[in-house]
């Protein structure tokens, strides 16, 4: 009997989720449906996947955006590339501006720049995001078993499309806003919103070349992907007039062109991550968040490894006489390198005191630089706000200035993370056409 294999991704947006279905038969990868739902109603999220998906049969990806996480490209030494992993976690805090115990990481080898200087994709969220999402979908009997930044995947998906080499630009329209984002191996170069003052083609047209443009001034690009919403016709002619190659992003899948949407397209590539395709499969989810089987099946095969070094130690006890003459030359090397081993030792006490005094120094709590801060409120003020003030101090930011709708400011600070606990401070009095607000807010 033939067995069928299939994934569900799940692309995590501000307001809901858009999921697809994928089944892979006879080695080809197959469209079975999509949906697209609120986060927040009745009967719970994961149920609510589950009716229109049917149940969960294989692998389920869970994407959340990129300005949920962090996404860095390292260059890291290692004579054993087995050993990278605890070389990064040793230095995580260096590269990103949370703790290490606060986040869940993963990683993916780009390759070999020279010697044994490796080439790494580094992705990371926070540990209390992640979880969040995996709960509400753990509701309704929906387990996802891999998590990871929705660029990552995307950016694979324009690689399995046929990508060249270089950056590309992906669009989306939605909510009468243009969006475009540049992406190099799933980093984000640059990233804009443009509003589209009608729906008239002209109107979109214009729109899109402009944000065209304000791309290629930030980076070169070699290829364009479009997620929807809308027809893609002008961005195609666009993508052909400026020279560049358009994606589609269903090519890789049969049946696709008929009933997919482009605006699913990085769910669908979420989807191909649990199917085992893509060049890039991260994994942000630690065994620990979810009750599973695994934890099981770990146990079953410890048991059975225990019972194979039982039945081994008789065999290695007569490969250990054998071993003693070459044990013995080994040990007249180490006491000749033993003067060399105390000085390294005595190097490691100093490292550690130096480490000490700077922990001293930097006390119990590590805080986001200024600098990170000022950033990430630049990247979250929404379109006609401007701020004339902002404060930190021990931990609590606090932000003043005028907007049209200061309350959009509050939810785009609890989805950041690096803030929580946003509310306005004080009232909010209207002046000159604007209202005037003031907010504070915690850092994680």
């Amino acid at each position: 009997m033939i067995r069928f294999r299939e994934s569900i991704g799940i692309e995590w947006r501000p307001n809901g989720i858009r999921a697809v279905k994928l089944e892979r038969r006879l080695g080809a990868t197959r469209w079975i449906r999509a949906v697209d739902l609120p986060r927040d109603g009745e009967p719970s999220l994961g149920e609510r996947v589950r009716q229109a998906l049917g149940p969960a049969q294989g692998p389920v990806v869970l994407g959340l955006p990129g300005h949920q996480g962090f996404l860095r490209q390292l260059a890291i030494p290692a004579e054993d590339p087995s050993l990278l992993r605890r070389l990064i976690e040793f230095d995580l805090e260096r590269h990103l501006p949370l703790p290490a115990e606060k986040l869940y990481f993963d990683f993916a080898l780009l390759g070999r720049r020279r010697g044994t200087m490796w080439s790494l994709l580094l992705a990371a969220s926070p540990k209390q995001t992640v979880e969040a999402a995996v709960e509400q979908l753990l509701g309704g009997g929906i387990r996802p078993t891999a998590a990871t930044l929705a660029p990552v995947a995307v950016a694979s998906l324009a690689a399995m499309a046929g990508a060249p080499p270089g950056p590309g630009l992906t669009v989306e329209k939605a909510e009468g806003v243009l969006r475009g984002e540049v992406l190099e191996v799933g980093r984000s170069l640059w990233q804009h919103e443009r509003p589209v003052s009608g729906e008239g083609e002209r109107e979109w047209t214009e729109a899109l070349r402009a944000l065209g443009e304000e791309a290629r001034r930030a980076s070169p690009l070699a290829w364009v992907l479009w997620l929807g919403e809308g027809a893609r016709e002008p961005v195609e002619a666009w993508t052909r007039q400026a020279g560049l190659t358009f994606l589609n992003p269903f090519a890789p899948l049969r049946g696709a062109s008929a009933q997919a949407d482009f605006s699913y397209a990085a769910a669908a590539a979420l989807a191909l991550q649990g199917l085992g395709l893509g060049a890039w499969r991260l994994n942000l989810l630690s065994p620990t968040v979810l009750p599973s089987r695994r934890t099981v099946q770990m146990r079953i095969a410890a048991g059975a490894a225990l019972l194979l070094v039982i039945f081994g130690t008789a065999g290695w006890l007569n490969a250990y006489r054998l071993e003693r003459r070459a044990l013995a030359k080994n040990l007249a090397k180490i006491q000749r390198l033993a003067p060399e081993v105390q000085a390294v030792e005595a190097d490691a006490r100093r490292i550690a005191e130096i480490r000490r005094l700077i922990e001293g120094l930097d006390g119990t709590r590590r805080e986001p630089s200024k600098l990170v801060l000022l950033r990430e409120l630049t990247l979250l003020v929404p379109r006609h706000t401007w701020l004339t003030r902002i404060t930190y101090k021990r931990g609590e930011v606090e932000i003043a200035g005028y907007s049209s709708s200061p309350q959009e400011m509050i939810p785009r600070l609890e989805a950041s993370p690096l803030f929580q606990q946003a509310g306005f401070s004080g009232s909010i009095e209207r002046e000159g056409g604007q209202e005037r607000f003031t907010i504070r807010a915690r850092t994680k």
